[in-house]
């Protein structure tokens, strides 16, 4: 791996991931802002009825919106919060891989830096390597927001190490995000129109996770989202990490990036 390499990447991203943080880490506050107003205003009450309905329970409870959840501040902010962070950062991850090497070759700067005294290897490591720390730092600083939130607007005292434990998919989300826009990047060519499909799947992903919620007859369609492996129930006894999900998470990954490295190296950038 190239160190100046890695540094000038991380130099070149760092405006947008402080636009980027500052939007979330805004919306987290706001949000969480609102839950003892959501109390107070008696507005769980008005929603009990709606929630509760035949018709409509069973696909809000799919959704996660029960009213067990949205009294515990740590349900609220699964409900209310995770899509929102998710959805973000999954953003953020998915276009910032998708440069790492499309905007070299858009900006026609790929012939220059490919003929300096580096390996493909090294700049593949640096380049990814700097995308990871990225992704780091933006979760990281969104977990200890969102924390920080919790504990100032918290009515009660709440289990605190669920909330972490769900943090740790946020970041796995986000990889996986990323490893998809390193293959985008891989592959693509000159890197036109890729910003709009990088968002596309973000969303596109996201509301097929959202449909497969809906009925039964659905969930299988669930199983191609990344938001599928987050899991939400928070709230039960000895929560931790799904296994299964995790692997899930950790094999698509690392075969996305692995694909990505090989077709890398052997990409013909001038054509």
């Amino acid at each position: 791996m190239n160190y100046n390499l890695f540094k000038m990447e991380l130099y070149r991203y760092k405006n947008s991931m402080l636009i980027w943080l500052i939007l979330i880490c805004g919306l987290i506050i706001l949000d969480m802002a609102l839950y003892e107003i959501f109390l107070k205003e008696g507005m769980l009450k008005n929603l009990e009825p709606l929630l509760n309905q035949p018709f409509l329970a069973p696909m809000m409870k799919g959704f996660g919106m029960e009213i067990e959840k949205l009294s515990n501040i740590l349900g609220f902010y699964v409900i209310r919060n995770t899509p929102l962070i998710l959805l973000l950062t999954g953003m953020f991850s998915i276009l910032t891989a998708v440069s790492l090497f499309a905007n070299e070759e858009f900006e026609k700067t790929a012939e220059f830096l490919y003929t300096r005294p580096m390996t493909r290897t090294e700049i593949f490591g640096a380049k990814v390597l700097a995308c990871m720390t990225l992704i780091f730092i933006i979760n990281s600083v969104a977990v200890l927001t969102g924390f920080v939130s919790l504990e100032i607007f918290k009515t009660e005292d709440y289990e605190k190490a669920p909330f972490f434990i769900h943090s740790i998919y946020g970041f796995l989300t986000s990889l996986t995000f990323a490893s998809i826009g390193l293959v985008i990047s891989a592959v693509a060519k000159r890197g036109r129109g890729l910003f709009a499909l990088s968002v596309a799947i973000v969303m596109g992903t996201y509301f097929l996770d959202l449909i497969s919620k809906v009925s039964e007859s659905t969930a299988y369609i669930g199983f191609i989202s990344p938001f599928h492996y987050v899991d939400n129930d928070i709230l039960v006894p000895d929560y931790t990490l799904n296994m299964l999900y995790t692997g899930t998470f950790v094999a698509t990954i690392l075969i996305l990036t692995l694909f990505s490295y090989l077709y890398f190296l052997k990409k013909d950038i001038l054509n």
